[in-house]
């Protein structure tokens, strides 16, 4: 079982022009496992995932009070660069984003920009193949690294986010809703992967869908209009809740 706190938010709250999306959230994630955030639409989940690497602060109105602690330090002090976070704290969309005028291979060096300075020729393509290795991308892409993002798949695509996100070799991994875009056979390969991913990382992931949340997750975290309801290991969390509105929820009384 992990013994380290990875990333932990302490009276987080966030707002939109004064409106309040998430309130007072306190949570721990531990070093290499997977959690999951649940909740309806709207309850705050992504926004609560932007506050983790100060992308929420960059919408028009947006404000964050709170902590949220990596390595030791408030993320949020006047002292703490979002550039150096992003080093440390990956992001992959709900659709995939890859960028389209460039390969596969400029697609994951992308990924490199945020360092202080980019490697030599012959480190960045090693990056670049461990990246897509850790992915799940390399054997299916590795003879075609000049070919433009844009010919592969919809999962392909997604799965080379992950690898874009995955080459600075952050310590916490952001999913939001990773899979929703994408078919029934593409999502699979994104649930297998995330259970190889938390070897390296620590994933937190939103997902609308329960099941999947059962099925990749460690631990489960559940959201309602902006409130943390629930937390708790996922096992537990889904066959004995201990709030009659996560049991509302996962039983689809509500939704």
């Amino acid at each position: 079982m992990p013994d380290k706190i990875a990333l932990s938010t302490r009276s987080l709250t966030a707002s939109f022009s004064g409106k309040t999306a998430v309130r007072d959230i306190s949570l721990d994630f531990d070093d290499h496992t997977v959690t999951a955030i649940i909740g309806p639409s709207g309850c705050g989940k992504s926004t609560f995932l932007r506050c983790l690497n100060r992308m929420h602060e960059l919408t028009p109105g947006g404000t964050v009070t709170g902590s949220v602690m990596l390595d030791g330090e408030d993320i949020y002090s006047a002292s703490s660069e979002p550039v150096e976070l992003r080093k440390k704290v990956g992001m992959v969309f709900q659709k995939p984003t890859p960028f389209p005028t460039m390969s596969i291979y400029k697609n994951v060096a992308a990924g490199l920009l945020v360092a202080d300075k980019k490697p030599d020729p012959s480190r960045e393509t090693e990056i670049v193949e461990k990246a897509l290795r850790g992915a799940g991308l390399w054997d299916e892409v590795g003879d075609r690294l000049k070919s433009s993002a844009m010919s592969l798949s919809g999962g392909q695509q997604q799965r080379l986010c992950i690898a874009r996100a995955i080459a600075p070799e952050p310590k916490v991994l952001l999913l939001d809703e990773p899979t929703s875009a994408l078919d029934p056979i593409s999502t699979q390969r994104i649930e297998e992967l995330v259970h190889v991913l938390k070897k390296d990382f620590t994933v937190i992931a939103v997902t609308h869908n329960m099941q999947q949340a059962s099925r990749i997750s460690d631990t489960t975290a559940f959201f309602y209009m902006g409130d943390l309801i629930e937390a708790g290991p996922t096992d537990l969390l889904f066959t004995n809740p201990s709030n009659s509105r996560t049991e509302d929820y996962i039983t689809g009384r509500f939704g």
